[in-house]
């Protein structure tokens, strides 16, 4: 045998063996990456890190709906604002004296912030607005309001990622308008439309109305299916959310109740002693965060889409508002009378005391929180529970503060008067 072929035929096994090393290797360091996705020089990412969810039928904008997300997370992608001074406020005409509010403004990819206010002058109308960043309303769309004026809400809007916009009035009707304030179509439901509406992945809106129904509607305006919840408390507050994936839809009545896309009622936790009076907040890996005030379920939870209890922090009053989550985990609530960080396992981080019931919280990329306190103080203060700025006499808040621009966009009211403000 020459020795060619000797090293020919003895280099084939030594071929094979590096192959599967090889193969070996990349498995090992593929797998090394998902679970530890960082780059090689960034710190590990927290137990709790959030990942940002895609939802293609929602506006690529930086607020596109009510309390930024189906999660109800209330968390931007991007930074809000650093100086705490008012670039600009417009003042909206009020019906008498009656109690009417503003609704959390929504962003579209044009630029265009887009909010509902009740109760205005032009009475028995609320009016959708459409303001641009300069603080110029473009129009306004009328939402038919009650026969007589009871300080109630039409519903916060969603831009959709076809630039469609869709509401609802105080007579059981839901809209859809284009960018230029048209009329694409509506569809009369029975009963008023309560809280927030989501819309999941592929562009079906999801509701629920003051008798307990909750309803699928298309991307067309045709009802697909109605569900009623039995026993049901539907009071004002009830709202829906939507899982990570955006196939179940979880309503806050007087329970939590998880539904598929499909109409199905899959579970639903104790009934509280009231109603839950905000949405609830899903977190990127699933899992549902709300209040609850019943004996046998008190305190805010934290259960996994199985309805399995992660924790329940008890050290709490009332809870009126909708929290926040921020990139690591950490969630903000308005704990009556005080603000509450609490971490991913549902530890107590810090307490802000004596702030008092005010707006919905938001925050921003970087850990900062935004609210309206209960004195009409717009607040701004890091993950720590600083005070960055503050802004007083802002007015009367309760909605979500809309993060857009490195700005701030709301409305309060004050004494007489209604303004929507941009905080810069």
């Amino acid at each position: 045998m020459t020795a060619k072929k000797f090293l020919f035929k003895n280099f084939q096994p030594l071929k094979y063996f590096i192959f599967s090393l090889t193969c070996v290797v990349f498995a090992v360091m593929l797998t090394s990456c998902e679970q530890n996705p960082t780059a090689p020089n960034e710190p590990p990412k927290p137990p709790g890190y959030q990942e940002d969810i895609y939802w293609p039928s929602l506006a690529d904008s930086p607020w596109p709906m009510e309390h930024h997300d189906p999660q109800n997370t209330g968390r931007s992608q991007f930074s809000g604002p650093s100086k705490g001074i008012i670039e600009w406020k417009i003042e909206i005409p009020r019906y008498g004296s009656s109690d009417d509010t503003f609704l959390s403004a929504v962003n579209s990819f044009d630029s265009t912030i887009y909010v509902v206010s009740s109760n205005d002058v032009e009475y028995p109308y609320s009016f959708l607005y459409a303001i641009n960043f300069s603080g110029n309303i473009k129009w306004k769309f009328p939402l038919p309001y009650d026969d007589e004026p009871t300080g109630e809400n039409s519903t916060p809007a969603i831009v959709k990622s076809d630039g469609i916009i869709h509401t609802a009035d105080r007579r059981g009707n839901v809209y859809a308008i284009n960018s230029e304030g048209k009329l694409i179509w509506k569809v009369k439901l029975n009963g008023i439309v309560l809280g927030k509406m989501v819309v999941d992945k592929e562009g079906y809106l999801y509701c629920i109305t003051q008798f307990g129904l909750v309803y699928a509607i298309s991307k067309e305006g045709s009802v697909i299916w109605e569900l009623e919840l039995p026993d049901a408390f539907a009071g004002n507050s009830s709202s829906v959310s939507c899982s990570p994936d955006g196939n179940t839809i979880y309503i806050a009545t007087n329970r939590i109740s998880a539904i598929s896309k499909s109409g199905l009622l899959l579970w639903e936790t104790s009934e509280v002693s009231g109603a839950i009076y905000h949405s609830p907040l899903i977190d990127s890996k699933g899992n549902i965060y709300f209040y609850s005030d019943a004996d046998s379920l008190h305190g805010f939870l934290s259960m996994d889409k199985n309805s399995i209890t992660r924790y329940a922090y008890d050290d709490m009053f009332f809870v009126w508002a909708n929290p926040t989550m921020d990139r690591n985990g950490n969630i903000y609530i308005a704990n009556e009378p005080d603000i509450i960080s609490l971490d991913y396992n549902g530890n107590l981080r810090w307490r802000l005391t004596n702030v008092f019931y005010g707006s919905s919280i938001s925050c921003d990329k970087d850990g900062r929180v935004y609210f309206v306190d209960g004195l009409g103080t717009l607040k701004c203060i890091d993950s720590e529970g600083q005070v960055i700025w503050e802004i007083p006499n802002i007015g009367r808040a309760y909605e979500s503060l809309t993060i857009a621009n490195n700005k701030l966009y709301f409305g309060a009211i004050s004494d007489s008067r209604k303004y929507f403000y941009c905080i810069k």
